[in-house]
């Protein structure tokens, strides 16, 4: 198999831990698991530079072992890979708490060496398959994110910020908190290429053109690596059914949205995420076309099941997509995947 191929596998099935690694590394606290997004849950591993979020499953037939002092990946009691467990900073692991007894964890998460910045704990939004609209909607003083990035700067190795969590409410006020949030993290770590995933909004509520451009111009100023404005879905129905507030702005209106975004930030600058497994494989490769042709990242991530909804797509469907999204944005030039390989750990991906 595959490196890849291993990881689809993984995306599904998940890992079951040994008794050994039980007992050596999760009970005695050596080892902690990820307890983020839904995406972001469980153990994340890392082999041949694959990076992979598994969920715990005792019925996995993937078992993290550990052999002659080496922690392995088995299949049928065979090792099949040495691997690394990426953990969760110390501050998260400890739930240490900044000056007002609050964690730093609820500002700022590490993945390996992305820090994720949330700005908005909640969500406006009420997408049926993310658990972030379940928590009470709250913006963040910049003070207490930029505290919490500090520690993480200082106690990490830190490459990509990615500034990220709950969309905020469609009103001016919420609209310049977020403006505020850009222009102070953009331009005191200048030095740290900045990932912004937002939903399409302008430099206000204003649902036009003027509004994008000149929301657009102030992203520009920043060291912008990606915009991640994510279709999600492709399928009118699915839309509707699975994003209702966000199909606030209708499927056209999302394309035209980034194709706009592209010719003010560059081609592949903008990216977009999809769900793969919440609608028929037609639709799926009906977005990766009309987002490749537009010169927009493509972003691939498999449903998990939230809220007894639907089913996760199995390896193979996952593979199927793969290599069509591969074929497809080689035809148009585009491209696949996020940048930094760190960033795949979720995603369904080479």
């Amino acid at each position: 198999m595959k490196d890849y191929e291993i990881k689809l596998e993984l995306l599904f099935y998940g890992v079951r831990l040994s008794n050994t690694v039980k007992k050596e590394f999760i009970t005695s606290g050596k080892v902690e698991l990820f307890n983020d997004y839904i995406t972001c849950t469980g153990m994340m591993i890392s082999f041949n530079n694959q990076y992979v979020t598994c969920k715990i499953n005792e019925n996995s037939k993937y078992i993290v072992d550990f052999v002659n002092n080496q922690i392995c990946l088995k299949k049928d009691n065979n090792i099949i890979k040495k691997i690394i467990i990426i953990e969760p900073a110390k501050y998260m692991i400890n739930n240490e708490l900044n000056r007002y007894g609050q964690p730093y964890s609820d500002y700022v998460v590490i993945h390996k060496f992305r820090a994720r910045i949330q700005p908005i704990n909640g969500c406006a939004y009420d997408c049926k398959f993310c658990n972030d609209n379940l928590y009470e909607y709250q913006k963040y003083p910049i003070e207490l994110l930029d505290d919490a990035l500090q520690k993480a700067i200082k106690e990490n190795e830190i490459k990509n910020l990615l500034i990220s969590a709950g969309t905020p409410k469609r009103n001016n006020i919420d609209y310049e908190y977020q403006n505020n949030v850009y222009k102070y993290f953009g331009k005191k770590y200048d030095n740290l290429p900045i990932d912004i995933m937002t939903a399409p909004r302008g430099i206000d509520t204003n649902k036009n053109k003027d509004s994008y451009i000149k929301f657009f111009k102030m992203l520009k100023v920043l060291n912008l690596a990606d915009l991640s404005v994510n279709l999600e879905l492709y399928n009118e129905e699915a839309r509707r059914k699975y994003i209702p507030l966000k199909n606030y702005y209708s499927r056209k209106e999302y394309l035209d949205y980034m194709q706009l975004a592209t010719e003010y930030l560059g081609n592949n600058i903008v990216k977009s995420g999809i769900i793969v497994g919440l609608e028929n494989e037609g639709d799926t490769l009906k977005a990766i076309e009309e987002l490749a042709k537009r010169k927009i990242r493509v972003i691939l991530s498999p449903y998990i099941p939230f809220n007894n909804i639907g089913k996760s797509p199995t390896p193979e469907v996952m593979k199927r997509i793969l290599l069509r999204a591969k074929e497809i944005t080689n035809k148009y030039d585009s491209t696949l995947s996020s940048k930094y390989i760190w960033c795949r750990h979720n995603e369904i991906s080479f």
